[in-house]
């Protein structure tokens, strides 16, 4: 692997390369201009939507346990459901100029997103149920931690015509697994770069992933994203990641985001938790997969997605490949709600 291969600039554009896996495969390359990945303004009338959503989310409850989500463009009669990356927090800068970001990028939808259990400041999540992701972290599938989100935000859905899926990293294991439980099928799911084809144990993983190290700095280096600057910044900060550590011990949920998750992206759950999900969706599965992550086996992804095709019955199912790796998300907010959203409508 040569880091001449990966695009870090994106100014000038970002090549994809598309692979179907239908009785007729196709593949075809395709490009995504520049401008596509501006960051969006803080004039944007969306920025100033979100920063007035986030104060007043729905809070979801069930078996006592609370989801907030947010809501943008309500008056659509269809529905995009966001799962941000680890940490998902439509309170913080990020999370917030984030779903504004997917907001501007999928204009006719309603785009909801959440705090992940245990996320958020002001309208914090509550905790996950602790057996789902103690079941994640010792099977490798997120099945029952998709379940706790879907049996919570399906409330919402029951008003749209279509409900597409999107979601990265984590976020993109989450979704994927509430896929069998919202009650009703689901239209479109797009997947970018979900972990969990290594088959490591937690520290080998710890350590691959903290490999990615040296291609965030320099995707952050060739950013036009302010918010994405300051954020890496601000995690590179002694004093305020171990604010935000001892916040979590208080929560009690030091061992939910920083081992159990992890543990389970860490094994080979993503296969299984493809096949669960693939005789509910109707119209496109898509992964979008960086050809350098260090979060997957870009190998075995590409069989992961091809053998769920007995399964699938849908219409569509589709590999995306860039060259790129998994921090190609700390290139700018847009960047993610851009690929996101093309793979939705291409």
């Amino acid at each position: 692997m040569s880091a001449e291969t990966i695009t870090y600039d994106l100014r000038s554009g970002l090549d994809l390369v598309k692979e179907t896996f239908e009785a007729n495969p196709t593949k075809t390359a395709f490009h995504i201009p520049g401008a596509a990945f501006m960051p969006i303004s803080p004039e944007d009338p969306l920025t100033t939507e979100a920063a007035s959503a986030k104060q007043n989310p729905f809070r979801l409850k069930k078996d006592g346990r609370a989801l907030s989500v947010m809501s943008l463009q309500a008056d659509n009669p269809d529905v995009v459901v966001f799962a941000m990356s680890w940490g998902a927090n439509f309170e913080h800068p990020i999370g917030e100029t984030m779903v504004a970001s997917v907001a501007k990028q999928i204009p006719n939808s309603r785009i909801l997103s959440w705090n992940g259990f245990g996320r958020g400041e002001k309208h914090r999540s509550d905790r996950i149920n602790v057996d789902a992701i103690r079941f994640a972290s010792r099977t490798g599938s997120f099945d029952k931690v998709g379940r706790e989100y879907a049996e919570r935000i399906k409330p919402l859905l029951e008003e749209h015509e279509h409900i597409d899926l999107i979601g990265v990293s984590e976020g993109a294991r989450i979704i994927l697994s509430a896929v069998p439980y919202f009650g009703r099928s689901i239209r479109n799911v797009v997947l970018l770069d979900p972990p969990g084809t290594l088959g490591l144990k937690y520290i080998p993983y710890a350590r691959r992933f903290g490999s990615e190290k040296d291609h965030s700095d320099q995707y952050v280096a060739a950013t036009i994203d302010p918010v994405i600057q300051d954020f890496v910044a601000e995690h590179h900060s002694v004093f305020k990641r171990g604010r935000v550590i001892a916040k979590d011990i208080g929560r009690g949920i030091l061992l939910d985001h920083y081992y159990r998750s992890p543990k389970a992206m860490a094994q080979n759950g993503l296969r299984k938790d493809l096949e669960l999900a693939a005789p509910h969706i109707t119209g496109k599965l898509s992964v979008i997969l960086p050809a350098y992550t260090r979060v997957n086996d870009a190998a075995r992804v590409r069989s992961d997605v091809q053998d769920v095709k007995s399964y699938f019955k849908g219409e569509e199912l589709a590999l995306w490949t860039l060259p790129g790796s998994h921090a190609i998300i700390n290139s700018g907010l847009m960047v993610e709600a851009t690929l996101l959203a093309y793979a939705l409508n291409h």
